[in-house]
């Protein structure tokens, strides 16, 4: 039989301790046990909460020592029962835990059956109890975070990333692991605000709007087996876009995390892509990936085409673009379109333009885009030097083009020098 419920508490990221106690419940239920189910869950559930509140700092409206008496109690084997419901359920000297009065009255309900269980009570248990409460676990644990602990774990990593208090290079997995127990659902968007504004005061490396470990750090929370931190943390970042460009430069395929959301990723295509040193590696996770729609995968690729600034692909990226017509496109733009005769676009692209003709074949339409484009003295310099430099490296690549330029009585493209050279010779011949 299988349980989604026990599938979704193992990606909470709960420790072991938990998770063994609700996999002995899991077992019981199989079995028909369910008063030795339930008492399992509860218990597990008791072990959560023990946990929160023994990892936080002082609530609001608690002195330190008040607040160390009650931890210690916790660990007190004849007194912690009785102090995890008084800390569920207290208001007074303030509430250790936010919730709503009616949540309070479900927890004690969830005490009274658990009762029923242990003293073997009248009240009938039946299988409907024990997936009622995993429902009621499933609704709410999100809910019970210790008041103030979401300020403590926000001083937590301000105090990681303080060089003074912690060496650089520090592990903080703990610190993410801590997000899905010590910040509330509902406030996990203002978290990821305050942690944004705290990671950008950090000093950084010239024109990175955020610091590498910041970036490593934010990373990691997708790696997270819990889907509101991860879902709260995109719903920021489509509203930070330049820092999702820093996590994209850092992992471009956690791009792949927002699949499903056509209008964001073609917002992000069309206006914020070039924004990246990466543009080829998010390019070929949203088309491998299919996050973009197949009709508008050939707008998207010649739309960024267009854009400046694009750099080269690596080998990984090569054989995808490749296989989505890129070159196809990027060779009716560049060369039979002449977008090369734009200067800005040109000079800013020109490694891109040399990585197709080492590449490709050079055919008709390309050497005459070269020709048209560098036979007189209007030309962008910056590509002209770039094409100068390959021709002059590439002697096979040099003589089919002036070849070719030669015999379709094409102008000669005498800016090019290295090219011009072997133009005259070919028409010496």
């Amino acid at each position: 039989m299988k349980l989604d419920f026990i599938d979704w508490l193992k990606r909470q990221n709960f420790d072991s301790e938990v998770i063994n106690l609700f996999e002995e419940a899991s077992k019981c239920y199989k079995t028909q046990a369910y008063h030795a189910a339930l008492l399992f869950s509860y218990l597990g559930f008791q072990s959560i909460i023990k946990a929160r509140i023994l990892n936080a700092q002082p609530p609001k409206g608690y002195k330190e020592n008040y607040w160390e008496s009650i931890q210690e109690d916790l660990l007190d084997d004849n007194k912690w029962d009785h102090v995890i419901f008084e800390s569920l359920t207290r208001k007074k000297p303030a509430p250790i835990f936010i919730i709503s009065d009616d949540l309070r009255h479900q927890i004690e309900y969830w005490k009274n059956r658990r009762n029923d269980c242990a003293h073997f009570k009248d009240n009938l248990i039946n299988n409907s109890h024990v997936e009622s409460f995993w429902v009621f676990l499933r609704s709410n644990l999100s809910k019970l975070v210790v008041n103030g602990s979401r300020e403590s774990l926000l001083n937590k990593i301000v105090d990681h990333f303080d060089s003074s208090l912690t060496s650089p290079g520090s592990d903080f997995q703990y610190l993410v692991d801590e997000i899905p127990h010590a910040v509330e659902v509902r406030h996990l968007e203002n978290f990821y605000k305050d942690l944004f504004q705290f990671f950008k005061t950090l000093p950084l490396f010239p024109f990175d709007p955020l610091p590498q470990e910041a970036i490593k750090f934010v990373a990691r929370i997708f790696e997270l087996d819990s889907d509101p931190p991860v879902d709260k943390l995109k719903s920021y970042l489509k509203n930070d876009l330049e820092s999702l460009t820093s996590l994209l430069d850092y992992n471009p395929q956690l791009i792949v995390y927002f699949s499903g959301n056509d209008t964001f990723i073609r917002k992000y295509w069309y206006d914020h892509i070039d924004k990246s040193k990466k543009v080829f590696e998010i390019l070929s996770a949203m088309l491998s990936h299919n996050l973009i729609p197949d009709g508008e995968k050939k707008e998207a690729i010649k739309h960024i085409i267009k854009k400046t600034g694009l750099g080269t692909p690596s080998k990984d990226n090569h054989p995808i673009l490749e296989q989505f017509g890129f070159f196809e496109e990027f060779k009716k733009i560049a060369f039979e379109d002449e977008k090369i005769w734009s200067f800005n676009w040109s000079n800013s692209n020109y490694n891109l333009v040399v990585y197709y003709l080492q590449n490709f074949e050079i055919d008709e339409v390309v050497a005459k885009a070269l020709s048209n484009n560098f036979s007189n003295d209007n030309f962008p310099f910056e590509l002209r030097d770039a094409l100068n430099r390959f021709f002059s490296n590439n002697p096979e690549k040099r003589k089919k083009t002036a070849k070719i330029i030669v015999e379709n009585k094409f102008k000669k493209a005498y800016k090019i020098p290295a090219l011009y050279e072997e133009q005259a010779e070919e028409g010496s011949q």
